[in-house]
């Protein structure tokens, strides 16, 4: 899907010439491939972006949540102290920016009742596993978890407990 300017993406399908008509009403054929005009409004487009945006967390992002798993509320010092052998306006500077992307994606809470403000994640572990995997399902396979559940399954990686518990989710849903 790509933007075109004026509130309004453009976006290709593999719609049958068998459709109904109201399928092509906004729907033009350019060399085999069916291209629809889609309106959107920019409320839309800033959701649109802005949850796309969450969903990719950098590695030194990442590094951050971690410590954040491990104990939580933290300082920014904190933080930092975990993450760089030495605490100086640098790393200081870098954990802060850090901070301030991931609060930006609702991904890290800020306590401001202090002086000192403290921090603490937003998400669980699982959920960014999650977010992740999605992510990569989307680029890698058009948003298919299929060949990962296969991987894991087949992989001589997981424990019989660990096939069990996966057969029995599956079971459930």
């Amino acid at each position: 899907m790509s933007y075109v300017g004026n509130g309004t993406f453009l976006g290709t399908s593999t719609v049958s010439r068998s459709d109904s008509a109201e399928n092509w009403s906004n729907c033009l054929d350019i060399r085999g491939h069916h291209v629809y005009i889609l309106p959107i409004d920019v409320t839309s487009l800033s959701r649109l972006f802005m949850a796309v945006s969450k969903s990719v967390i950098t590695d030194a992002e990442l590094d951050v949540l971690k410590v954040l798993w491990g104990a939580s509320p933290l300082t920014a010092r904190d933080i930092t102290e975990q993450l760089y052998e030495s605490v100086n306006s640098s790393s200081m500077g870098t954990v802060q920016k850090l901070i301030a992307r991931l609060e930006k994606k609702d991904l890290v809470h800020r306590d401001r009742s202090a002086s000192v403000h403290r921090f603490s994640s937003a998400v669980s572990r699982e959920d960014v596993a999650g977010m992740q995997i999605e992510e990569f399902a989307n680029k890698l396979s058009e948003g298919s978890l299929s060949p990962f559940v296969m991987h894991l399954v087949e992989s001589k990686r997981l424990s019989k407990k660990e096939k069990d518990e996966i057969r029995r989710l599956f079971e459930k849903k």
